[in-house]
């Protein structure tokens, strides 16, 4: 009306001053609103996202590098964290695509920030909410069934390790029957640690409202199945051979929402990454164990629906799982904790299913298979549990080292034995090992402290990668122990302390084809490389032969690699375009 009035009662060049007047004054108004308006992003877009990681790097590299309860050792004042590589990492962040339209887009960037937080390391601890340690006085590694779920304050990656074996038989063809074994990881990390979001995204940033942005998600699987020329036990002949490594699925919800969804404590568990799903039977988000569970992988080359369920001879209130770590005080039982690690096991689970797809063939399961399961939390923060000493990121870490872990499974159902330990990059793998002894004892899982050596010699590796991946500049190269032995092992009987000797074997499955490079026979490799962690990583079917009697189990090796020449491949991902597929074996044998 305004101008209306002025276009009017005011001609001439008046009226075009006034006019330009106003409509100055109006477009002023209009952008005005449009700045100081704040923009609702739709889910799954973050506009700012590479300049809020890249304020996040900042504000790692410049906070000290430990707590004040380090005092006694650490120099004063304290040295800001000064991250290696932190050039690099800011300028990584300039890839991260915040308002994605395609699906390899949100895979990019996912893959790009867990890269990131791979390199991070415990920096990403910076704030985080510590455990103490379990004690009588403070059972908290006993809040269940809350533990069972994803942690999202605590600590940095978390994940479920599911290792499976079962019997399988051709549906064509010869018919022959055969084993299939089946790892798969889901893998829960943040990208940010959970202060630096409450303080400066949350509220703050559209589109880092829900803590649910900060959630990523990673997965991977490896299938080894091997097929029989006769049926007779005590002289299976390998007659086919098949190896299919999924590639690492990274997910972030901050450009992907929809891809990771996971029950909170109170909800019925249920976690889903991806096309990977686990969930409980019962709806009761109160009762204490997650088993029976069903689980789903829906992928390209893998598709499988399972059902695992508790031993029958377990007692309807035990729980189908024990405590991993050093034992509580006057018992044999663990507290949880290994090495600043939250960590327990689910043994000698039942496994049902009726089929399994494996690329682009079918097979029929025809009996009952074996499951172990492994849910691990890294509990670290800058100050460890109840404030003990803890070492600087980047100045104090171990950093170099390889983990030696098996478990074995006796075919009977009744008995697990896992061992696992440290050892330096390139040695000859003798190395002092801790675990424990597990046996069902009037329907319940008796664990109990096991400690020895694992003796892995050097000229029985096998090399990870195998074949054509060899030269693959996304892949490290490195030798693994294809045979261990377990030597002065014992585990203690009873609380006197008196230990019972363990030994025996664990042999990588093997096929009837010679490699050619050493004439010998060929053996899975396990490659689990790049995924989900990027760090060398292998996972090998095993047959034991133990005094305690004879079954099944892996062999896993995690690390191995100098630490420069993981940072490296770290570094090559970041400065090119990462391939659509990381690293995929797809080797139907022979």
């Amino acid at each position: 009306q305004f101008l209306y009035f002025i276009d009017h009662k005011r001609p001439g060049v008046m009226r075009r001053i006034l006019l330009g007047i106003v409509a100055l004054l109006a477009c002023a108004a209009l952008v005005s609103a449009s700045v100081t308006r704040p923009r609702t992003p739709s889910p799954g877009q973050i506009p700012t996202l590479a300049d809020d990681i890249r304020t996040y790097l900042g504000w790692l590299n410049d906070h000290v590098g430990a707590t004040v309860r380090v005092s006694e050792w650490a120099p004063s004042p304290f040295p800001p964290m000064q991250i290696p590589y932190i050039d690099q990492l800011l300028n990584a962040t300039s890839r991260l695509n915040g308002t994605p339209t395609t699906a390899e887009e949100r895979w990019d960037t996912a893959q790009r920030m867990t890269i990131i937080t791979q390199m991070l390391g415990r920096a990403t601890s910076v704030g985080d909410v510590p455990i103490p340690h379990a004690t009588p006085e403070q059972p908290f590694l006993d809040d269940f069934p809350a533990n069972h779920h994803f942690h999202t304050t605590v600590g940095g990656m978390e994940w479920y390790y599911v290792l499976n074996r079962f019997p399988i038989q051709e549906q064509g063809g010869a018919r022959r029957k055969g084993e299939m074994s089946l790892i798969y990881i889901i893998q829960h990390g943040r990208a940010v640690s959970y202060e630096y979001w409450q303080k400066n995204l949350r509220n703050v940033t559209p589109g880092w409202e829900d803590d649910k942005a900060n959630a990523m998600g990673m997965t991977c699987f490896r299938v080894d199945a091997r097929f029989f020329s006769n049926e007779n036990a005590s002289a299976k002949v390998v007659e086919r051979t098949v190896s299919v490594f999924g590639e690492a699925g990274a997910h972030w919800a901050a450009v992907d929402p929809d891809a990771i969804d996971f029950s909170k404590p109170g909800e019925p568990f249920h976690i889903r990454v991806g096309n990977y799903s686990m969930t409980a039977q019962s709806p009761d988000p109160h009762r204490r164990d997650i088993i029976p569970v069903d689980v789903s992988i829906h992928e390209p080359d893998l598709d499988v629906d399972f059902s695992l369920h508790k031993q029958p001879g377990l007692a309807a209130d035990a729980d189908s799982w024990f405590l991993n770590g050093a034992p509580l005080p006057g018992t044999l039982n663990g507290s949880g904790f290994a090495d600043k690690a939250f960590y327990y096991n689910f043994p000698q689970l039942v496994l049902k299913a009726a089929t399994v797809r494996v690329l682009n063939e079918t097979w029929d399961v025809i009996g009952n298979g074996s499951t172990w399961i492994g849910h691990q939390m890294n509990a670290d923060t800058l100050e460890n549990p109840n404030g003990a000493l803890h070492p600087i990121p980047y100045i104090d870490d171990d950093r170099g080292s390889s983990w030696l872990w098996q478990f074995v499974h006796t075919d009977d159902g009744m008995t697990a034995y896992t061992i696992a330990a440290f050892a330096k990059a390139g040695t000859a793998l003798y190395a002092d090992g801790f675990g424990y002894m597990v046996r069902m004892v009037n329907g319940y899982w008796h664990s109990m402290f096991a400690a020895g050596f694992i003796d892995a010699p050097v000229d029985k590796n096998v090399t990870v990668p195998a074949g054509a991946n060899a030269g693959d500049p996304f892949v490290s190269t490195v030798g693994i122990a294809a045979k261990r032995s377990y030597l002065d092992s014992y585990y203690s009987e009873g609380e006197s302390g008196n230990g019972t000797a363990v030994s025996g074997r664990g042999a990588a499955w093997s096929t009837a084809a010679k490699d050619p490079r050493t004439g010998e026979p060929e053996r899975f490799s396990g490659d689990l490389n790049g995924a989900p962690t990027f760090r060398m990583a292998t996972e090998v079917p095993a047959d034991f032969e133990m005094n305690f009697g004879s079954g099944w189990g892996f062999l896993e090796t995690i690390g191995g690699e100098p630490q420069l020449a993981c940072n490296t491949r770290y570094m090559h991902y970041l400065r090119n375009s990462l391939p659509t597929n990381l690293t995929r074996i797809k080797r139907t044998g022979f």
